[in-house]
């Protein structure tokens, strides 16, 4: 399989482990509810409405907290307003 996102020669253990070490500052990430003990926890609700006024800030953010922030983030949606 030829995947676009990712190959050997992209991925460091060392990097990674780096990235992982890193001190969550939670006022990097506005749109997160809290943290704790390193991850970001998102509500569905928040994302949501961040989405309806600024989509592109919205999405930066996220990108941000899984490709340099904490590399670990909880998304939370409750089943009544999320329906699955």
């Amino acid at each position: 399989m030829n995947s676009i996102y990712i190959n050997d020669s992209h991925s460091s253990l060392d990097k990674f482990a780096t990235l992982c070490a890193q001190t969550l500052r939670k006022d990097d990430f506005p749109l997160a509810r809290s943290a704790d003990k390193n991850v970001l926890i998102y509500h569905h609700d928040d994302l949501m409405a961040a989405a309806r006024t600024d989509r592109q800030s919205m999405l930066g953010e996220l990108h941000h907290a899984l490709s340099g922030g904490p590399g670990c983030s909880w998304f939370r949606a409750y089943t009544a307003t999320f329906p699955l």
